[in-house]
């Protein structure tokens, strides 16, 4: 599961299944090859949509997908209609301890379209706060 955080909920703080998530696809797919493999192994793939990766060889096709790319695109895999990109959010040695997003709700948009609206200024914010991170020298996460 991954926490989000939203500036628009009523509710702001959700708990998610990473499976089903491109933010959560940004977190699995930076995993070390064992932690992924053994996570692969215990997770609860429940199918949510039509789109959700629900089997250990969807879901790693996804990640190795969003690992060699450097961001996820999800295309209603938590929720019909809703469609998300989010990108890596670095600490000072390098290391994925967060994930960055925009979600959108109607529509039919491409990923093509996702990728051209929000992802040069996702890559732009999550660089400024990896950036920020470094600087500081604020280790990960235990």
């Amino acid at each position: 599961e991954i926490y989000t955080l939203s500036l628009h909920d009523a509710l702001p703080i959700s708990r998610l299944p990473a499976h089903a998530t491109a933010m959560g696809h940004v977190l699995l797919a930076a995993l070390p090859a064992t932690d992924r493999r053994a996570y692969l192994a215990s997770a609860r793939l429940e199918r949510l949509t039509p789109a959700t990766p629900a089997t250990r060889h969807e879901l790693d096709a996804v990640l190795d997908a969003t690992y060699r790319n450097g961001y996820a695109l999800g295309d209603e895999g938590l929720e019909e209609n809703l469609h998300a990109v989010a990108v890596p959010v670095t600490d000072g040695r390098g290391c994925v301890v967060a994930a960055l997003g925009v979600v959108t709700q109607g529509g039919s948009p491409t990923p093509e379209s996702l990728r051209a609206s929000y992802l040069a200024p996702l890559l732009e914010s999550s660089e400024k706060i990896s950036s920020q991170l470094r600087r500081l020298n604020v280790p990960a996460p235990r």
